[in-house]
């Protein structure tokens, strides 16, 4: 199933978890995970991306929506949707 984890800050990600800090508690939680969406707002983070990748070589980074492309919500639903036929 798919969990959704809002006021989260990604510290690490694992084989098999992702460790995040909870900004409510303050504490760190390790979530169980296969696959991991980062849902960063509205603004494109190249530089993220291009770190997220240099950090896990074989790990796939797919780029969505206006981070890909800025143009519309149609726009975004597709390259999402694309993104995730390969996943």
């Amino acid at each position: 199933g798919t969990i959704l984890k809002l006021n989260r800050r990604l510290v690490e990600i694992t084989a098999d978890a992702v460790v995040v800090d909870n900004l409510e508690s303050g504490e760190k939680e390790s979530i169980p995970a296969d696959l991991v969406l980062l849902a960063t707002g509205m603004k494109a983070r190249k530089d993220t991306v291009a770190a997220l990748r240099s950090c896990a070589p074989a790990t796939e980074v797919w780029v969505v929506g206006d981070a890909k492309q800025p143009a519309n919500i149609a726009h975004a639903v597709h390259t999402a949707f694309n993104a995730t036929c390969y996943m």
